[in-house]
């Protein structure tokens, strides 16, 4: 697979880099048992939020510097603290094929351990950000948690199609909108820029989400220990169980989640576009916005 490629290969150098600062960051901490928990928390993963951030800067025509991978890293922890209490909310056992961090260390612990990341990220921005960007860091938390609140609430509530948008925006598309903003802030870019580069980031959110639920649906999430539907058969809400309490069809499902994956693609790509920047990295993420759905999702026993 194309994306599997670049990741093996392209961006694997800048990923080396973002793990030998998570692994400092880890080692800072001197309670031994702490520090194990916090690896284990950490030490898998694609690092795709880290690496936009990095790329942000090589596409703006920077060198990202020892301070741009401390921010990449705070990134992926903060990353890595959500989805270890998403999975334990979520009573999802598996993450990537592996027993989730809850089914290895038991639910108090993954809380705790979850906490501990959004504190040493939270300080680890703040030192190396500066104090002016602090409040964007703390918007970004309060989203999260919003969007992790309207999921768990979404069993019971009326949803809608506004509804299912708020929740992907709060956690997932805001996130991705903060890294490439922030990004583009700190390498001091005209303001212009910094708000195409997070709109870029929020459409390839929305997108990026909606990929992730088809996924689940068709059974491409089988190999690594989610069967297919499994998030439907726990009563999560999204567009596809929207769609079918609507009474759509699944070969319409399908047409439907094509054509809103396309309106995502197409406004990213306008968006990259208005940026009038034209380089390699421009150049690379366009090509990656128009490959096949397939193409995003891999089975990767580093998670």
């Amino acid at each position: 697979m194309i994306v599997q490629g670049i990741y093996r290969t392209k961006l694997e150098k800048y990923r080396v880099l973002v793990d030998d600062r998570l692994r400092q960051a880890v080692t800072e901490e001197k309670n031994p048992r702490i520090r194990a928990l916090l690896w284990a928390a950490v030490e898998n993963g694609r690092r795709f939020r880290p690496l936009l951030f990095i790329l942000t800067y090589k596409l703006l025509g920077q060198e990202p510097d020892a301070c741009a991978y401390e921010l990449a890293a705070a990134i992926e922890m903060l990353h890595k603290a959500s989805l270890l209490h998403d999975d334990l909310i979520d009573g999802d056992d598996y993450r990537r094929g592996k027993p989730a961090f809850h089914r290895r260390y038991g639910p108090e612990k993954t809380i705790i351990v979850g906490d501990l990341l959004v504190a040493l990220a939270g300080t680890r921005f703040q030192r190396f950000a500066g104090p002016e960007l602090t409040g964007d860091w703390l918007e970004l938390y309060r989203k999260l948690c919003y969007g992790e609140f309207l999921d768990v609430i979404s069993g019971d509530e009326e949803v809608d199609r506004p509804f299912i948008e708020a929740m992907i925006y709060g956690k997932t598309a805001g996130f991705l909108e903060f890294i490439l903003g922030t990004a583009a802030a700190l390498c001091q870019a005209p303001p212009s820029q910094q708000h195409l580069l997070a709109a870029f980031g929020r459409e390839i959110g929305f997108l990026f989400q909606y990929l992730n639920d088809w996924n689940n649906w068709s059974g491409r999430e089988s190999a690594i220990g989610r069967p297919a539907g499994s998030d439907q058969a726990k009563g999560r809400v999204n567009l596809i169980t929207l769609l079918q309490q609507e009474g759509m069809a699944p070969e319409a499902i399908e047409e439907h989640l094509r054509l809103v994956l396309a309106a995502h693609r197409q406004k990213a790509g306008q968006l990259l576009k208005s940026l009038g920047i034209k380089n390699k990295y421009t150049a690379f993420l366009g090509r990656l916005l128009n490959r096949r759905e397939t193409d995003w999702y891999w089975t990767d026993p580093d998670g």
